[in-house]
C-alpha cells in the first residue's frame, strides 16, 4: 500500500473515531452525567440506556433542523441559504433547542410563584 493511500486510510479512520469521541462528549456535557451523584452501579446503568435513547432521539430529530431553524434560528445558527447544506455535527445545537422546547412545556404546566410572576415584568439592569 503506497504511503499516500496509508495516511488517507489512517484521517478516514481518525474521522470516525473522533466522531464517536464526539457524541460521548455530547451525552456527558448535555445531560450533565458528570454532575449526577448515584449510589448504586444499577443506576448509572439505568441512567446510560435512558441518556442513550434521548441521545437517539436527539440524532433522529436532524432531519428536522430547517423547522428548528425556522423557530429557533439564532439558537440553530443558521443563515436561509445554509438550510440546503445541514452542518455535520449539530446535535449539540439540536440538544439545546429540544431542551429549550421541554422547558416550555414544563413551565407553562405549573403554575408560577409569587417572585417569577412579578420578575417575568421586570427589566433587568445588571451594574458591574
Amino acid at each position: 500500500m503506497p504511503d499516500l493511500e496509508l495516511v488517507a486510510k489512517a484521517i478516514a479512520v481518525y474521522k470516525k473515531r473522533w466522531a464517536i469521541e464526539e457524541v460521548h462528549r455530547q451525552m456527558k456535557q448535555s445531560m450533565r452525567w458528570e454532575n449526577m451523584r448515584l449510589g448504586s452501579y444499577q443506576g448509572p446503568k439505568n441512567l446510560n440506556a435512558l441518556m442513550a435513547l434521548a441521545l437517539f432521539f436527539i440524532y433522529m430529530s436532524k432531519k428536522y433542523i430547517a423547522e428548528f431553524a425556522v423557530g429557533f434560528p439564532k439558537m440553530i445558527n443558521y443563515k436561509k441559504e445554509d438550510l440546503a447544506i445541514p452542518k455535520e455535527f449539530i446535535y449539540y445545537r439540536i440538544a439545546e433547542v429540544i431542551s429549550e422546547c421541554i422547558k416550555f412545556i414544563v413551565q407553562y404546566k405549573r403554575k408560577l410563584c409569587l417572585a417569577e410572576r412579578i420578575d417575568q415584568h421586570q427589566m433587568k439592569i445588571r451594574l458591574m
